[in-house]
């Protein structure tokens, strides 16, 4: 009750930002302040005062050091202002919200930079979860994002494939509902809209994302992978076989993640991607992941429920 009265005057807040520029406090104090602004901004604030907040933020961030204490201020900063936009999605559409893009994109245009890379990351996500909350934000950055992956030589670069295959999953599925609009309207197959992703521009797409998932951890492999086999999915041009590189990469693996995502994928495609023995080959993997002594009980379970799984599928 306390927290809500002191919101519910704008200048708290105000005050509280201004603090953000004081050297004298140590970041993990500043850090606290953006935690309770994020947690409590748009639960008191007006929407009007919220863009304020978020103006004066954005000050303070132009005005951090690379110094990894102000990094870490800046990567909760970050958080805290992407939190207030999606908590008040009519801000998305605002002149507000376009800076607050420029910021990010002109942050993680600066790829390969070691001193920023975590920060980097953050505005990955922080896009990220723009263009989930709003699909189609940022589909005017797809071209963009696509040459940064092909840059970005660092371990962030899964971050930067995780923002490009987003967006390219959101225009992918605006296209198709706008042609089905247009077309249950008209009765007749319509030109491509200026969203469209054309079927050559995702096959360069999924092969890029695909020469670069050995970069990526192995949580985000089966993350990477489950969307881009969404998009090879909805492609009949796309064979399947685009996975089979990383298949065979990943076959001596004992990875939960990496073996979820090799019986998910030939799951998926109907066991076009392994041939019989390199199938064997996966399997075996699986029962020597369950009977290795130093596997957990419950993974050893979840190991055991996925390859029934897919023996029940494989065997219709």
């Amino acid at each position: 009750g306390s927290i809500n009265k002191l919101f519910e005057d704008d200048y708290f807040v105000l005050e509280l930002i201004k603090l953000l520029y004081d050297e004298t406090l140590e970041a993990h104090v500043k850090i606290e302040f953006l935690t309770v602004i994020e947690q409590w901004g748009s639960a008191v604030l007006p929407t009007n005062s919220i863009d304020q907040a978020i103006i004066a933020l954005l000050d303070v961030f132009k005005d951090l050091d690379s110094s990894p204490t102000s990094l870490a201020v800046a990567v909760q900063l970050l958080l805290t202002v992407t939190t207030l936009f999606i908590e008040n999605d009519e801000l998305l559409l605002t002149d507000v919200c376009t800076s607050y893009l420029t910021v990010l994109t002109n942050l993680i245009n600066k790829v390969n930079n070691l001193n920023t890379r975590r920060l980097r990351a953050c505005g990955c996500q922080c896009l990220a979860q723009m263009e989930s909350w709003k699909p189609g934000l940022l589909w005017r950055g797809r071209e963009s994002f696509t040459k940064l992956v092909r840059e970005e030589t660092t371990d962030v670069c899964q971050d930067y494939i995780h923002l490009l295959i987003t967006v390219t999953l959101n225009t992918e599925q605006l296209d198709k509902e706008e042609q089905a609009n247009l077309k249950s309207e008209t009765g007749k197959k319509v030109i491509r809209s200026q969203v469209s992703t054309e079927g050559k521009d995702i096959l360069s797409t999924v092969s890029l994302i695909m020469e670069n998932l050995f970069q990526l951890t192995p949580s985000g492999v089966l993350s990477v992978a489950w969307s881009v086999a969404r998009l090879v999915k909805g492609h009949e041009d796309i064979l399947p076989n685009v996975f089979k590189p990383l298949m065979l990469q990943c076959l001596p693996s004992m990875d939960p993640c990496v073996i979820y995502m090799m019986l998910f994928l030939q799951k998926m495609f109907r066991r076009k991607i392994l041939s019989d023995t390199e199938e064997s080959q996966l399997l075996k993997r699986v029962v020597e992941s369950i009977n290795n002594p130093s596997t957990q009980s419950s993974t050893r379970l979840l190991l055991l429920e996925w390859m029934l799984s897919y023996l029940q599928e494989v065997s219709r």
